[in-house]
């Protein structure tokens, strides 16, 4: 935050940039996608927190209450969001600025702006979204009949009967011709997908190897 107030840009690695793979996974749109939006497209984005100012109402049946103006940051660029009265009282709490969050709501545009308003309608948390919209998990395995390969097999059904849950795990096999076979796990493995350690699974399996498919 304090680089970016003092250099208007980010020297080390964005802050977004550890949330990306989960921002991908469940976003509809990116930023820069609503400015070619007609009016009244449904989006749901993810992102960060920018620019946010609390208002009060001063006319309407809101008068006196508080609503947010702020702006919803990717790497694609940023977006103007209101929340109104209503979903700033439910949603206060998660309102904070950088936080990184998923929002759900409709593009408006008024005659004469040079840019649409996003007005929110929902917002989630990343793991309310990872629970919500993950069906099933996929992880991914080079074929091998070695001993290491039998040793992460292991390791990895440690790690998922340690997050019991209700989703479904698949397991992907790909041979050196590039012929592939996807497995379902037993019932013993299903996961929460909100509990289950990505770090852990990505530390035995690598990098790309652990997919939340929705």
């Amino acid at each position: 935050k304090f680089e970016k107030e003092a250099l208007d840009f980010y020297m080390s690695s964005h802050p977004l940039a550890q949330y990306e793979k989960q921002m991908q996974r469940f976003r509809s749109h990116e930023c820069a996608d609503l400015f070619k939006a007609k009016a009244g497209t449904e989006a749901r984005l993810a992102g960060m927190i920018v620019d946010l100012a609390v208002r009060t109402a001063n006319r309407g049946r809101n008068a006196g209450r508080k609503y947010a103006t702020f702006r919803i940051e990717d790497f694609t660029g940023t977006v103007r969001c209101i929340l109104w009265s209503d979903e700033y009282a439910r949603y206060q709490e998660l309102i904070t600025p950088d936080a990184v969050l998923l929002f759900e709501g409709v593009v408006n545009w008024s005659e004469g702006r040079g840019e649409p308003d996003f007005q929110i309608k929902r917002v989630l948390t990343l793991e309310e979204a990872r629970r919500e919209f993950t069906k099933s998990l996929l992880l991914k395995l080079p074929y091998s009949e070695d001993e290491e390969t039998l040793r992460k097999l292991d390791a990895v059904g440690m790690v998922l009967k340690r997050s019991r849950g209700s989703c479904p795990v698949y397991l992907s096999i790909r041979d050196a011709n590039g012929k592939q076979v996807q497995l379902k796990l037993n019932d013993e493995f299903k996961v929460n997908p909100v509990a289950v350690p990505l770090q852990d699974l990505e530390m035995i399996l690598g990098p790309g190897a652990v997919v939340f498919s929705r």
